[in-house]
């Protein structure tokens, strides 16, 4: 099992608040359809980029 250390957490913290604060500020003035848009296309993205 991989376990992080209290930097590890911290800086992962970090991190997470960073995303969501980017993702607020790039979706701003999308509607809710246009956001859940966006999220299908970007999880297709990903699913190809995985195969």
């Amino acid at each position: 099992m991989v376990q992080l250390s209290n930097n590890g957490l911290v800086a992962a913290e970090h991190g997470r608040h960073a995303l969501i604060s980017a993702n607020a500020q790039g979706l701003e003035g999308f509607s809710t359809e246009e956001v859940t848009k966006v999220i299908e296309l970007f999880q297709r993205l990903i699913d190809n980029l995985e195969r």
